[in-house]
């Protein structure tokens, strides 16, 4: 597909090169899920979920000038040297990264994400449960990058071992904001010079359901209510659509959800 939006549809199993579908260039894709496909320049994906790339070659997912939003990207089979999931370069004409209430989960790749050049934000997101060598890469030499009620945790690289979780290029690295996030037990070559309300070293091991990893509820109470409220959540729903407030009581949990489990006492049983 070269070029065009989607709103509405699904892309599964078809095979054009190397058995894998190409979308290049496109405006972007709206309620859509994708499976087995390479995004190449793909614009923006809001309430997409994006899986299973049949590929050894690479999984590399330029963002143009657009946002990824409410979305899941799970990426499979790819190899242990393959370029990184986002990547931008500084002449590629973009206007910058961004992600918001979206999950990064079981992703295989060098590391989830290069902002080379450009500004790059993400909010409400995770970063879980990937097979990456460093998680955040080179943002020593984007412009401006920011963490907002973001989660970082249970990534390993592919010998076993923990992955580095945020690996600028130098510690100059004075651009990087890092708001209400929570970091897991990986390493961590340096820190954002500005963190803020930021919990380290707890480890969330997400279980994998029909459609979105879920998280055990032993951390909602850590993560319930302790993120940064913005001016955009009062509209906005979670990961899983409108039908789950991005707020609730105006406040707003860290990560991807927003918890709405019954309140004990308040559940009325009809016979």
């Amino acid at each position: 597909m070269y070029k065009g939006k989607a709103a509405h549809t699904s892309f599964r199993d078809n095979a054009t090169i190397n058995g894998t579908v190409i979308f290049r260039n496109t405006t972007g894709f709206t309620d859509c899920d994708i499976k087995g496909a390479i995004l190449d320049w793909p614009g923006y994906l809001v309430n997409c979920r994006v899986h299973d790339y049949r590929t050894e070659g690479y999984a590399t997912i330029p963002e143009g000038a657009n946002a990824f939003t409410s979305g899941v990207f799970n990426c499979m089979n790819v190899k242990s040297d393959s370029p990184n999931l986002l990547y931008s370069t500084s002449n590629a004409g973009s206007s910058g990264m961004a992600a918001t209430n979206t999950i990064f989960y079981n992703n295989n790749a060098a590391s989830l994400f290069w902002p080379a050049g450009i500004p790059a934000t993400f909010i409400n997101c995770q970063f879980v449960s990937n097979k990456v060598s460093k998680t955040c890469i080179g943002v020593s030499g984007a412009t401006s990058v920011e963490y907002v009620n973001t989660i970082f945790s249970d990534n390993m690289s592919f010998n076993g071992s923990e992955s580095y979780e945020y690996w600028p290029n130098s510690s100059s690295d004075t651009n990087a904001v890092m708001r209400n996030c929570v970091l897991g037990t990986g390493s961590r070559r340096y820190l954002p010079n500005l963190v803020e309300n930021t919990s380290y070293d707890v480890r969330i091991r997400f279980k994998a359901d029909e459609k979105w990893p879920c998280m055990p509820s032993k951390h909602n109470k850590m993560l319930r209510g302790n993120g940064l409220v913005q001016d955009w959540m009062s509209s906005a729903g979670d990961v899983r659509g409108a039908e789950y407030p991005r707020l609730r009581d105006g406040k707003v949990d860290i990560g991807a959800y927003q918890n709405w489990d019954p309140i004990p006492g308040m559940t009325i049983d009809f016979r």
